[in-house]
């Protein structure tokens, strides 16, 4: 993802990826943690604190804004059961920030 405001572009891990798709199904806090926790072998409260703090990264650099939604099924489980559960993480980085910012002059 960039964010062309600020010219940092971000990486998301496995379970950080899952959370933008939900996000961008129009998925609230509490429906993505539902989702996760029947798709993960974790606590429900570790897996929500997880979420929020996530959600909460993402808003602080300006890649969502907060909505009223949350209307998402759950994703069935894995043939073995529940995955093992990996705190949701961000990579930001801005080595070509300047350019980026430049380009987006640009347009």
């Amino acid at each position: 993802m960039i964010n062309l405001e600020s010219g940092n572009y971000y990486s998301l891990n496995g379970v950080g990826g899952e959370i933008w798709g939900y996000l961008e199904k129009g998925a609230a806090a509490r429906g993505i943690a539902a989702a996760l926790a029947a798709r993960y072998a974790a606590d429900g409260e570790q897996i929500g604190q997880s979420v929020n703090d996530f959600l909460g990264q993402l808003l602080q650099e300006k890649l969502i804004v907060e909505s009223e939604a949350d209307s998402i099924e759950p994703l069935p489980l894995a043939a073995e059961g529940k995955l093992p559960f990996e705190i949701p993480q961000m990579s930001v980085f801005s080595d070509m920030q300047d350019l980026l910012l430049l380009d987006a002059l640009d347009r």
